[in-house]
């Protein structure tokens, strides 16, 4: 669309005042506000990732030692690696920051450093065996992964949304 340059002030004939007509272009949105709405469901939806990374992190340290019939059957290893996975993704869906998809990964990290520390009592909640080494190495590698699709930005094209946040190509 075209647009028409500013006409020349004019006097009105009545009062002496100046009167501008001003063209206005149309071919540009106009910027739109971010619904007060939108902001409480990204910090709620950042909030409930948050504590989910939380209750799988526990519940991951926890059944590091679940046996069944006298063998170690690894199933903190599929919940680390599966909350791992999708929370980053539902954290990019609901809130569109890169930031908050990070998250997960880094909670979970925090509460295996805190899991693995002996207590006054020399009690620790992951001990030192196989499925603990897996746990923590499964884990880690996916909360690497995930962090760099993060970060370059795929898991916001899996999702389908404008993503802001880490890196330039926000």
């Amino acid at each position: 669309m075209r647009t028409m340059p500013p006409r020349r002030m004019s006097r009105d004939d009545t009062t002496g005042h100046r009167i501008r007509a001003v063209s206005v272009d149309h071919s540009k949105p106009a910027p739109t506000a971010v619904p007060a709405l939108e902001y409480v469901v990204r910090i709620g939806g950042s909030v409930v990732v948050v504590a989910a990374a939380l209750l799988a992190a526990i519940v991951g340290a926890f059944l590091v030692p679940f046996k069944v019939s006298g063998s170690y059957l690894p199933v903190s290893v599929v919940i680390g690696v599966g909350a791992n996975i999708v929370l980053p993704v539902l954290a990019m869906w609901w809130c569109r920051l890169r930031a908050v998809a990070l998250l997960p990964g880094l909670v979970w990290f925090v509460m295996v450093l805190m899991a693995t520390q002996p207590d006054t009592a020399g009690s620790v909640i992951v001990a030192n065996m196989w499925p603990a080494t897996v746990y923590l190495l499964a884990t880690a590698a996916t909360i690497a992964v995930m962090g760099y699709l993060t970060i370059v930005g795929t898991i916001g094209r899996l999702t389908g949304q404008d993503v802001k946040g880490i890196s330039s190509k926000s």
